[in-house]
């Protein structure tokens, strides 16, 4: 497992990882979708590769990406190791700033496998939304919210309405960044 620490006077450290956060340790499926750009003919990646796989059933008729993953070539899987967040042990004995993940589905599940952390860290940031176009996604932008409040965290901004109020589910998808804080007075990260 590889594991790149960054260090910074301003943000102390950043760590990236080379491997994927989940509600439990387990090898999965890891799908990359690319299609050919038919002027260019070189692969291009759609910005949907995810542990779950892609579909375009939420997109309007008239999107470009709108039934894309029926074209046989588009689609390439790799299996990754995948981490309960809470089980890392550079994380153990660490307070934690700010968490930002943008995990293209999984950020409920992600937040599970970080339950314990999520006590430790001040700020949380992340990408969810509504009607996602993934096969199998069962957790929504409510759950989201829903599961942070439950663990002590407080909305402080959605990116789509600036408010801290999320935007109307009408059933298409919509895509939007929420930023929580903790609300237990966690001074000494500061």
């Amino acid at each position: 497992m590889e594991i790149l620490q960054y260090y910074n006077e301003d943000a102390k450290k950043i760590v990236f990882c080379a491997f994927a956060l989940g509600s439990k340790n387990e090898i999965k499926k890891f799908y990359e979708f690319n299609y050919k750009d038919s002027l260019e003919g070189n692969e291009i990646n759609i910005g949907a590769s995810s542990l779950l796989k892609w579909t375009s059933k939420n997109y309007n008729e008239n999107d470009n990406h709108k039934n894309i993953e029926n074209d046989g070539e588009i689609e390439k899987t790799y299996d990754v190791l995948v981490r309960k967040g809470d089980d890392l042990d550079f994380i153990q004995n660490e307070n934690i700033y700010l968490i930002a993940m943008d995990v293209e589905g999984l950020e409920y599940e992600v937040l599970l496998g970080l339950k314990e952390t999520l006590k430790k860290t001040k700020f949380v940031c992340l990408e969810t939304g509504f009607n996602f176009p993934r096969e199998s996604k069962t957790h929504e932008a409510n759950d989201v919210l829903d599961f942070m409040k439950d663990n002590n965290f407080s909305l402080l901004l959605c990116s789509s309405t600036e408010t801290t109020i999320l935007p109307e589910n009408d059933g298409s998808f919509k895509q939007f960044n929420l930023l929580f804080e903790n609300k237990i007075n966690l001074y000494f990260l500061l």
